[in-house]
């Protein structure tokens, strides 16, 4: 049989287990319930979120469809026939002629189908060299039907670079990179509407071909198309879906986001 002090001492033992074990508990508790309070805390904040990102596509929405209402509608249509404008030698021979620009006429006919008068901006991607801007200004008015022409420039060596690529050899990007040769010709049209807050529409065109085709034979010449003379179907213009942006203010360059799915 033990002493007093024995059951004292566990008694005091039993004591501190069970305090112990009340503090765990407790501490436990707490835990869950912070972790409970950040679960709802974390919740409350996407849902939030999630409002606030649904309100900013409406606002966006709402401007959009505004603007699209203001934008001037056009149509810009490339003509089929493309020639060359030229004088050069033939037949060309290379590596002589390899630096002699090619120049090629394209025309386009733009029909303003707004009731407010247009402002068409026209470049050429790369510049289109002597003989013209690379960056006019044509005025088109309501229900005008119009002639816009430019033309697109190369060295003979990237006209017959392009002329030699074998089809579906390889990627045209990758061709056109290992060949140095600038990632497109294109004509690209832009125009706005009048409000600061407002889009900027771009109709870009592709010239794709060439206006060469090997001569036969050994002589390693080529064949370029005279002057005013159309080009058949080996150089033509593909058209690009029109882009439309988007401005919250044009003269700052701010541009409407584009929330959720494009």
């Amino acid at each position: 049989m033990g002493t007093i002090t024995d059951w004292l001492t566990l008694v005091a033992i039993l004591i501190g287990a069970g305090a112990i074990a009340w503090l765990a508990w407790e501490t436990r508790r707490s835990v869950q319930v912070a972790a409970a309070a950040t679960r709802t805390a974390t919740s409350a904040l996407e849902l939030a979120r999630a409002e606030q990102d649904y309100s900013r596509q409406l606002v966006a929405e709402s401007i959009k469809t505004r603007i699209d209402a203001q934008a001037p509608r056009i149509t810009v249509v490339p003509h089929e026939q493309l020639r060359v404008v030229s004088e050069i030698e033939l037949p060309v021979r290379f590596p002589r002629d390899d630096a002699k620009p090619v120049y090629v006429a394209v025309a386009f006919s733009v029909h303003n189908d707004s009731g407010i008068t247009v402002v068409l901006h026209r470049r050429a991607v790369p510049g289109v060299g002597a003989g013209g801007s690379d960056h006019e200004a044509t005025i088109v008015k309501p229900g005008q039907r119009t002639l816009i022409t430019a033309q697109v420039a190369r060295p003979l060596a990237e006209w017959r670079a392009i002329a030699d690529r074998p089809t579906d050899e390889e990627d045209a990007a990758e061709f056109r990179r290992r060949h140095g040769i600038e990632p497109d010709t294109r004509i690209v049209f832009g125009c706005a509407t009048a409000a600061d807050d407002g889009a900027v529409d771009e109709y870009a065109f592709r010239l794709v071909g060439s206006p060469l085709r090997p001569e036969p034979g050994e002589g390693g010449g080529y064949h370029c198309f005279p002057p005013d003379q159309t080009v058949d179907d080996r150089l033509r213009l593909v058209a690009d879906p029109r882009r439309r942006t988007y401005y919250l203010s044009r003269s700052r360059g701010i541009e409407l986001p584009t929330l959720g799915p494009a």
